[in-house]
């Protein structure tokens, strides 16, 4: 079950998402389950609605760019209200790297993104393509991102 949740989410990550195409909160939250939550990493999913697959590409590349910044484990809260996605987490250690990041905000093609961190190249685009804008803030033990 693990394994097929995984398949599902890399393809939404990864896929074309289609105008029109609807996922359900309910398959969102079962894919989330199976594919990213864990002992160390908990998703807590705030969202009700079924939501455009695009929407949900968008909060998926999110979370992965999430688990590079929590190697060790911590709570991601996914929230949505409106139009806009707030996903933020807290950790006694987080490990952020500070190109990646900035990347994210303002794309540079001096910036070298290595394949295990390909969401990082594609999440700008995936933004891009909703006409919003990326916020992102930190501390030492806090990171919240807003589009």
């Amino acid at each position: 079950a693990a394994a097929a949740a995984r398949i599902q989410f890399f393809r939404i990550a990864y896929g074309t998402a289609l105008d029109g195409q609807i996922i359900s909160n309910r398959e969102t939250v079962r894919i989330i389950n199976g594919a990213i939550q864990s002992e160390r990493l908990i998703i807590l999913w705030h969202p009700k609605d079924d939501l455009p697959r695009r929407e949900i590409q968008l909060a998926f590349l999110l979370l992965q760019c999430f688990e590079t910044a929590l190697p060790f484990g911590g709570t991601i809260h996914v929230n949505r209200e409106e139009n806009t996605w707030s996903i933020s987490s807290g950790a006694d250690r987080l490990e952020i790297d500070p190109a990646l990041w900035r990347y994210l905000v303002t794309t540079s093609p001096r910036t070298e993104i290595a394949p295990a961190h390909v969401q990082f190249a594609l999440l700008p685009e995936c933004v891009f393509e909703t006409g919003r804008d990326l916020q992102v803030e930190q501390t030492e033990q806090m990171l919240r991102v807003t589009v």
